[in-house]
């Protein structure tokens, strides 16, 4: 638990600085092993996504819009392939 308190610790941190949402969930993804990709979804499909964060690491309290952000970014991510055109 320690650790996930502090990772989260750095992301209030580059929360803090306002770094590019996008950039974030990006590299987020990048540094994720492939077999924590269904508790990621799940934990940020949650209604009480945020205030779960906030138990855990609460310098994120403040940063919750740039959160917001960065949850979208990770979900869109995850979205299945739309066709092209709408087409089925």
């Amino acid at each position: 638990m320690f650790a996930i308190k502090e990772q989260l610790g750095q992301l209030a941190e580059v929360a803090a600085m306002n770094a590019p949402p996008a950039d974030v969930a990006k590299t987020m993804l990048e540094n994720l092993p492939e077999e924590n990709d269904d508790l990621l979804v799940a934990i940020l499909n949650d209604p009480t996504w945020f205030d779960r964060l906030c138990v855990v690491q609460p310098k994120l309290a403040p940063h919750r819009a740039w959160l917001e952000q960065v949850r979208a970014e990770i979900l869109k991510a995850f979205e299945p392939d739309k066709p092209a055109n709408g087409a089925a």
